[in-house]
């Protein structure tokens, strides 16, 4: 199904109803939908500053470069005992 047949089954159906009040509460819910869309996307877009140097941008953003040893202790911890062939080969 597409877009546009969910789009002609909804005014099909919509069509079908003669009752004022539930038309009434069906558009409510469709303005109200569209709104909380509207206002979910606002604010996402920020427009980038065309003057921000990278390290300006590594303070804004609290970067903390992670050495290799950080990344894999985790692992370490959990004692992983098989090889990387063998962990490959579980992809399979």
């Amino acid at each position: 199904m597409t877009v546009n047949d969910l789009k002609m089954d909804l005014i099909t159906l919509i069509s079908q109803v003669s009752d004022i009040a539930t038309l009434q509460r069906l558009k409510a819910t469709v303005e109200q939908q569209t709104a909380t869309d509207a206002a979910i996307w606002k604010g996402a877009d920020t427009p980038v500053s065309s003057r921000i140097t990278f390290e300006d941008m590594m303070v804004a953003q609290a970067y903390r470069p992670v050495s290799f040893e950080e990344f894999t202790a985790p692992a370490e911890v959990e004692g992983w005992e098989a090889s990387l062939e063998e962990l490959l080969s579980l992809a399979d």
